[in-house]
């Protein structure tokens, strides 16, 4: 079925931490947020802790290892994952080619989507995890502590020494160095077939609008915001190209999503 702005049924199950905060931290979240966001889908908002999406949503789904984002759709059906939410909303909504426009869309998207999971996450996840689990209460932070994470490598991340954290800090920048240069690059194509008088570029594609790929990259941003405004701002705002980037996809987002994080 296709759809438009109105909720059409759709229902998105998201992660949050504990009330009253109940922030935004999932990277993979943060994507379906923004795609639905880009498309004007309308949606029911359900937003879970770790312990709710264990219970509620698996016996929802019907599957125990049921995870977030989850989108229910209008006849019951379910998607888990955020690469498949976007492909399926690319294929079924009417301006669904917004999220992938194109040829190259879908496998730039999908290494950004490995870069997150293996580049800069295991440089971020030192730095996030231990204020993660301070925002967690109950059955959650049990979870989190012993499960997710493990409680030995939890306190090992929290001894971390100045400098330590500090070398985590640069290696996430390091990190970056791709992302920046990939606006480096959309800015020079533009230069060379534009001239100067047009808008520059902002997003990694080079289109009018953000595209998944994007919000690839955003999501991560979104959770590196879990360490505080310091450490976020010495990662994100170090290249100057990412730091614009990351100004203007807030702005665009919007104070109805970027409220959350």
């Amino acid at each position: 079925s296709s759809l438009s702005a109105g909720t059409g049924g759709l229902v998105l199950y998201d992660l949050t931490s504990s009330a009253p905060h109940n922030k935004e931290f999932s990277p993979h979240c943060v994507k379906t947020l923004m795609d639905l966001k880009l498309l004007d889908v309308g949606y029911d908002r359900q937003r879970l802790t770790f312990t709710q999406v264990r219970t509620d949503l698996a016996k929802r789904v019907g599957d125990n290892a049921a995870t977030v984002p989850t989108l229910e759709l209008s006849d019951g059906t379910h998607l888990q994952d955020s690469w498949l939410i976007a492909n399926w909303l690319a294929n079924h909504h009417p301006k669904g080619n917004a999220l992938f426009p194109f040829p190259s869309s879908r496998p730039f998207a999908a290494s950004l989507n490995a870069w997150g999971r293996s580049n800069f996450a295991a440089q971020l996840r030192s730095l996030t995890r231990p204020p993660i689990h301070d925002s967690l209460t109950g059955e959650s932070k049990i979870y989190f502590e012993q499960v997710k994470v493990g409680k030995q490598k939890l306190e090992k991340m929290r001894a971390m020494t100045q400098a330590e954290r500090d070398q985590q800090i640069q290696n996430c920048i390091v990190a970056l160095e791709p992302i920046q240069d990939a606006l480096a690059a959309v800015r020079e194509s533009h230069n060379a077939s534009a001239g100067s008088l047009s808008t520059v570029p902002l997003w990694l594609e080079g289109d009018q609008e953000p595209t998944h790929a994007d919000f690839c990259v955003y999501g991560w941003y979104v959770h590196s915001r879990s360490t505080g405004p310091t450490i976020t701002r010495e990662i994100w705002h170090a290249l100057p190209l990412v730091s614009q980037w990351v100004n203007a996809l807030n702005a665009w987002a919007g104070n109805e999503i970027t409220k959350d994080f």
